[in-house]
């Protein structure tokens, strides 16, 4: 039996380019790679960057082995350096994750609860944000529904939380390679270069931008006697506070399960509108078919007071645009009858082709929908 991969890490794996596919790698990126098979002596065959590729190594590998490498050389023959890997059957993460969520059993967070949480986080006096100032960084991880204008932006996206595991992970994978690296300039050199500062401050860089990496610092703060204190000075329960950023975080953690399980993105962004009480954002893109030939969707959920529930999906396909809308409420559909040639004049106004638009009553609007692939983001 082989021995766990990170007793490996640092060995090489020379890559062989010969019919040159479409393969873009850069020096000191860090790339995923599954074993497909051991053909025979030090060559296997590797699935990189959905390329299948030839490649040497001395290393003992195994079938079906994940492996994190990381660009050192380019030319015909690319040179990889192993920093780390590992294999977990399918069956036992899915097992994993489920009872995982299990135990987040009502952690999905809606917009009544994310208002109230919010409310009691902006409403903590001067003298408690003086004692975790993070809280001040809160306030740019919750938009208002306004930004929705000039769209969602990726900045938006990759600070929601869902990534901050990758994040700290391919920061360790970077230390890991650098301190290796700078080892041998010190062998070679005699010199000695620190590293702790640039560690501290990528670690903090990640911390400060991301949600649950600040909503994580909070809670390690509450733990402090000072900040207890203040807090009770203040007529404030300590615990209430934790437990509402306890709240949100396995919120987060509710939807990172869901995007590994679904093998999707599903993207918690608390964006706040006076009545709404939940909803969701899915922008799909299809996998199948040359780039031209793909489908684009936008599915918007709402359930708004007084209104009631409300569906919209927009498909983009074959250069046309197909509208539908679906509510619960009946004068409302009528409603949205009435403005639909406007809607359709506004499409024909901005050069985009309309395919069909229709709107329907419906006495349950179900927003179960399960999501197999592109991009969710819950509001």
């Amino acid at each position: 039996m082989q021995g766990p991969l990170i007793n490996k890490t640092g060995k090489f794996i020379n890559l062989l380019i010969r019919d040159r596919p479409a393969l873009t790698l850069k020096i000191g990126d860090i790339v995923k790679a599954e074993v497909l098979d051991i053909t025979s002596g030090n060559t296997v065959s590797i699935r990189l960057k959905n390329t299948v590729l030839k490649a040497t190594t001395d290393i003992p590998l195994q079938k079906n082995e994940t492996l994190m490498l990381r660009v050192e050389g380019r030319g015909n023959e690319i040179r990889l350096r192993l920093v780390g890997g590992g294999s977990e059957s399918s069956e036992t993460l899915k097992s994993s994750i489920l009872s995982a969520l299990d135990n987040l059993r009502g952690a999905r967070l809606e917009a009544g609860e994310m208002g109230r949480l919010r409310s009691l986080i902006e409403t903590l006096p001067g003298s408690v944000r003086e004692v975790l100032p993070q809280l001040a960084s809160l306030k740019k991880f919750f938009p208002q529904i306004e930004m929705l204008a000039s769209g969602i932006s990726k900045d938006l996206i990759e600070s929601s939380g869902i990534f901050f595991e990758s994040k700290l992970r391919l920061l360790t994978l970077r230390l890991i390679t650098d301190d290796m690296l700078k080892q041998e300039l010190q062998q070679k050199t005699m010199l000695n270069t620190g590293t702790e500062p640039d560690v501290e401050k990528g670690l903090a860089r990640i911390i400060r931008d991301d949600l649950k990496g600040t909503l994580l610092s909070i809670k390690g703060a509450l733990r402090d006697a000072g900040v207890i204190e203040q807090l009770i000075q203040n007529n404030i329960k300590p615990d209430n506070l934790n437990t509402a950023i306890d709240k949100l975080i396995k919120n987060i953690e509710f939807f990172q399960l869901q995007s590994r399980l679904n093998e999707s993105l599903q993207v918690f962004i608390p964006l706040f509108w006076k009545d709404l009480r939940d909803g969701e954002l899915i922008f799909r893109e299809s996998c199948r078919g040359k780039p031209e030939e793909r489908t684009y969707s936008c599915i918007v959920n709402l359930n708004l007071e007084g209104t009631g529930r409300i569906m919209a999906h927009i498909l983009m396909q074959s250069g046309r645009f197909h509208i539908r809308f679906i509510t619960e409420n009946r004068a409302f559909v009528e409603a949205l009858k009435e403005g639909l040639p406007v809607l359709e004049e506004q499409f024909k106004a901005s050069g985009l082709k309309v395919g069909s638009i229709s709107a329907r009553h419906e006495e349950k609007a179900d927003f179960s929908s399960a999501i197999s692939e592109g991009l969710d983001i819950r509001v």
